[in-house]
């Protein structure tokens, strides 16, 4: 093959409704957890009220919280269709998600701190994340195949 004899396949995802989207998710699975969904909140089986209302689209996440893509330069995507989801504890609380969407990592942090970088000690699908960059609102995904450009994902903040 050789450059231009393909068209490179471009898609657009709106990110705060993919971000949201995890949030759903991630409150979800974990309603039924012996844990509260978030720091300073006591309440088991109920998130806290304003991860309902991120999740409901009336307020942002703030500062360091809310989507990070997981990565690493040479990162190996296996894009299948599949849904990987493993709660991050610390302290007694949910503070976050591990998912692996379509082959791709991400962190959903809860907590407007921001996560421990790096991910030391985390593994997901035999990947060390600890070897791995955290990119918060990742805006762009370039997918290479045999050394050239095949696919590009954009995402809009």
């Amino acid at each position: 093959m050789t450059r231009g004899s393909w068209q490179v396949k471009r898609y657009q995802v709106n990110g705060s409704l993919l971000e949201r989207w995890f949030l759903k998710t991630l409150i979800n699975l974990c309603i039924d957890a012996a844990l509260p969904v978030g720091r300073d909140w006591e309440t088991v089986g109920v998130p806290r009220p304003d991860l309902v209302e991120i999740a409901s689209g009336l307020r942002p996440f703030m500062n360091g919280a809310g989507l990070y893509s997981i990565v690493r330069t040479g990162m190996a995507i296996n894009s299948t269709e599949m849904l990987s989801f493993e709660p991050r504890i610390k302290h007694q609380h949910i503070e976050g998600g591990l998912f692996t969407f379509r082959g791709f990592h991400y962190l959903l942090f809860l907590e407007a701190d921001g996560p421990p970088q790096p991910l030391d000690g985390v593994f997901v699908a035999a990947e060390d994340l600890g070897n791995c960059q955290l990119n918060f609102h990742n805006r762009r995904v370039d997918e290479n195949e045999k050394g050239y450009l095949s696919q590009v994902l954009e995402i809009s903040w």
